[in-house]
């Protein structure tokens, strides 16, 4: 029996690599189609059906991710004979990007000078509990160079270190500790007037409050940190329940303060999310009004700590009440052995009516 020539088999060769290549590119056209369908239903129901629905509210927390895979999407459909039909559908997420986003990357900047109130500054950062080293966490509060810091997940052992190490700089320190080692606590320069713990029934810690004499004006800071939600990485199992009952409670206690406040928290939210919404209603969130940028401060680092990754989502915030405005605010990007950034706003406290 004769074989066949060479040349026939390096031909049947070239036509399987193109019939496979040709298959592999529908199936990614397909898939970038299927991408903006789904994109755009997404927004469909987070516009009619809202947070009702788990995966709305899972969905919410991603919305930068998605209009960067509808921009890739959109990319790849250049080079396809129907691009139009592929890119169209990637417009609404891309839109909603741009609407939801674009203010914070050309904010409107307010300096410093030429006020006549008080300038302050304040931060937000996460401990991670047992599993950060303590002289990491002094080192990142100390280069914060702020004059209040609010802390979460805090831990007795990490307590005490702060009030040995940091004392000198922040004489007046506020803890509050709570099962599973989380705690929240406030560093403060200026003098503690009040102080008070909301607990949950299980006695979790919803938030603190603590009245400072900021020369000679009270002023109610709050430190928070709700219940992180259930099944976070699982769209259909996603649950924010906790976390809405803890923000609710906070809200109730914002709505009755008479004092100026400063609202300091790993909030465990996106600021797409429904309860962000609810206490952008009371309150102001510094980086959205003075910062820069997407302002992503979780995950900076995986459980493995030889491992780092880049903040996909922010999480951390310094909100304020009308009685401040923000001039800058920013991500500190020393994380030290924690998996969040600290989150810093510089402020100024307007003159009351009455003078103070």
């Amino acid at each position: 029996m004769s074989r066949p020539p060479l040349s026939d088999f390096y031909h049947s060769s070239r036509v399987i690599v193109v019939r496979g290549t040709g298959i592999v590119w529908r199936l990614v056209l397909i898939g970038i189609f299927s991408y903006g369908c789904m994109t755009s239903l997404y927004l469909l129901a987070r516009l009619i059906i809202g947070e009702q629905w788990h995966w709305v509210a899972f969905a919410n927390n991603l919305v930068p991710w998605w209009a960067l895979g509808a921009l890739i999407s959109g990319g790849v459909a250049i080079f396809s004979r129907r691009r139009w039909v592929l890119i169209v559908p990637q417009m609404p997420m891309l839109c909603a990007f741009i609407m939801l986003y674009g203010p914070m990357y050309w904010p409107e900047r307010t300096s410093a000078g030429g006020h006549d109130g008080i300038e302050l500054s304040a931060a937000t950062y996460n401990l991670k509990s047992i599993y950060s080293q303590s002289a990491s966490i002094v080192d990142v509060l100390q280069s914060l160079d702020t004059t209040i810091i609010g802390v979460q997940e805090l831990a007795r052992g990490r307590a005490i270190t702060l009030r040995e190490e940091l004392g000198d700089k922040y004489p007046y320190q506020v803890f509050y500790l709570a099962p599973q080692r989380q705690g929240v606590g406030l560093l403060s320069q200026y003098p503690v007037l009040e102080q008070y713990v909301k607990r949950s029934n299980i006695g979790a810690i919803q938030y603190i409050r603590v009245v400072l004499d900021v020369e000679g004006t009270r002023v109610a800071v709050y430190v928070v940190h709700p219940h992180t939600p259930v099944s976070q990485t699982s769209p259909f199992a996603y649950d924010d329940a906790d976390r809405e009952e803890s923000i609710a409670a906070l809200l109730q206690r914002l709505t009755m303060e008479k004092d100026p406040v400063l609202m300091l928290c790993d909030c465990n939210l996106t600021d797409q999310s429904d309860d962000y919404h609810k206490l952008d209603h009371v309150l102001d969130d510094s980086f959205r009004e003075a910062g820069w940028g997407l302002g992503f401060t979780f995950s900076a680092k995986s459980v493995f700590d030889f491992m780092n990754f880049l903040p996909v989502v922010r999480l951390d915030y310094v909100w304020h009440s009308p009685h401040f405005t923000a001039y800058d605010a920013y991500v500190v990007s020393n994380y030290g052995t924690s998996d969040h950034h600290p989150v810093v706003a510089r402020l100024i406290l307007e003159p009351t009516e009455s003078g103070e």
